[in-house]
């Protein structure tokens, strides 16, 4: 809706209808609602409006997301943190990343929904997935469509898997590029979210070795860490990682859920971010996961420990910062 305000009069006319419904589904918005809408300016406006959307948009910290996809050490990694966000909110509608090299990406676009997806939201999610791969330190960044005639071809990687996948025809598009340079500095990028910083390695003698785990993880809480991610940046095997985690008393799975738990206290008090974001932008892998471990660690749901301790300050306006 940001980017079509002003731009397509056949959105501005709906736009009241989009915002009343935002306004009773604040958590998740009608899938079906987002199709009509891009069809629609499809209709009337053509391909171009849709591509351009993620073009030169100033995203700000409305957008948390934005800035945990930023967050990435590859283009790669932008795309799996994608497909993990559509598997938290349980969309029926993905990206999936089917390949990547050095300077090339294949990407499809599947639905796991009755409805297959129509031609107006292809456009809409490469050139989202444009916009984003440019952002996130793509260069010279071109694109090329790729046809494919048969839908068994695609599949609903989880556990919830539903059959008979559908593909629109156009569904799949390989992405290239000359080099890839992560910015040094995401402007806004926020210090409760993440913490942007280069790895330093080997570190001082002094420091344990959860202490140094715990400096990776940080780095980019919202990733999906595994033990053989953090024995691979410090060089070792993952069973001599975890013996020497276990000989200070410390599991790796351990130290992965306190950190994300600690910044989550954090985001419920101190932020107004929905309990959704936080959930996904402290990487666990959907909401139950999230509500779990909070209930776990501090004995209530993320709702109310934040409810608990608003009745005790008065939560801060606007975004955290």
């Amino acid at each position: 809706m940001k980017g079509l305000s002003g731009r397509s009069a056949k959105a501005d006319r709906k736009r009241d209808e989009i915002l009343a419904l935002i306004k009773d589904h604040p958590e998740f918005f009608p899938a079906e609602k987002k199709t009509e809408l891009l069809s629609a300016v499809l209709s009337a406006d053509g391909p171009d409006m849709l591509f351009g959307l993620a073009e030169g948009r100033d995203h700000g910290t409305d957008f948390p997301l934005i800035y945990v996809l930023l967050n990435s050490g590859s283009p790669a990694t932008v795309i799996r943190k994608l497909e993990s966000y559509y598997q938290y909110c349980h969309s029926s509608k993905r990206v999936q990343l089917v390949s990547g090299g050095e300077n090339h990406l294949l990407i499809r676009h599947v639905s796991a929904a009755k409805q297959p997806i129509s031609a107006a939201e292809d456009f809409f999610v490469c050139g989202m997935l444009q916009g984003l791969l440019r952002l996130a330190g793509c260069r010279h960044l071109t694109y090329r469509w790729q046809k494919v005639s048969d839908p068994k071809a695609f599949f609903y990687m989880d556990r919830y898997a539903k059959r008979n996948v559908e593909v629109a025809p156009f569904s799949q598009w390989r992405f290239t590029f000359e080099e890839f340079q992560r910015p040094a500095v995401i402007e806004g990028l926020d210090g409760f979210i993440m913490q942007s910083v280069s790895p330093l390695y080997p570190r001082p003698s002094s420091d344990t070795m959860s202490e140094i785990v715990e400096s990776i993880i940080r780095q980019d809480l919202s990733r999906k860490w595994t033990l053989p991610d953090i024995a691979a940046r410090l060089r070792m095997s993952p069973r001599t990682l975890q013996r020497r985690l276990q000989g200070e008393g410390r599991s790796f799975r351990n130290i992965l859920n306190r950190l994300r738990v600690r910044r989550a206290e954090k985001l419920l008090i101190e932020s107004d971010f929905s309990l959704t974001e936080i959930g996904f932008m402290l990487g666990f892998s959907d909401y139950a996961h999230f509500s779990r471990e909070i209930k776990r660690i501090k004995g209530m749901n993320p709702l109310s420990y934040r409810m608990k301790h608003l009745r005790q300050t008065v939560l801060p306006k606007g975004r955290a910062s």
